[in-house]
């Protein structure tokens, strides 16, 4: 829309990986600093009236998680992207049909530093 330069665009790439539950419980022990008190999988696509699903909280925690990679490969246009992903995702449908496009289970874990 204007805001980036296209070869920019075309250039971003942020390969992310959503570890299993399984994989998440063996990297901590295996880290040692902490121990696992409670751990819980929630279903995105099943779980939709959640406070993560509401898409100023949606695009908060994208934003926590990706500002400082957006930052460096395309300057300071993290205001626009909110406002653009967070209008975009107000839709009626728009957050349901992204999560059942991009289905991703979320874990909440209740760390013990051991």
């Amino acid at each position: 829309q204007g805001v980036i330069d296209k070869a920019k665009f075309d250039s971003f790439y942020v390969p992310v990986y959503g570890p299993s539950g399984e994989e998440l419980r063996e990297i901590i022990q295996d880290e040692g600093s902490f121990s696992i008190r409670d751990m819980r999988v929630y279903d995105a696509t099943t779980d939709m009236d959640s406070m993560l699903f509401i898409p100023s909280s949606f695009v908060n925690y994208l934003r926590a998680i990706f500002e400082p990679i957006i930052v460096e490969h395309f300057g300071e246009v993290m205001d626009e992207f909110v406002r653009i992903a967070e209008r975009r995702w107000s839709l009626e449908g728009s957050m349901q049909d992204e999560r059942a496009r991009n289905p991703r289970a979320m874990l909440a874990v209740s760390l013990v530093k051991a």
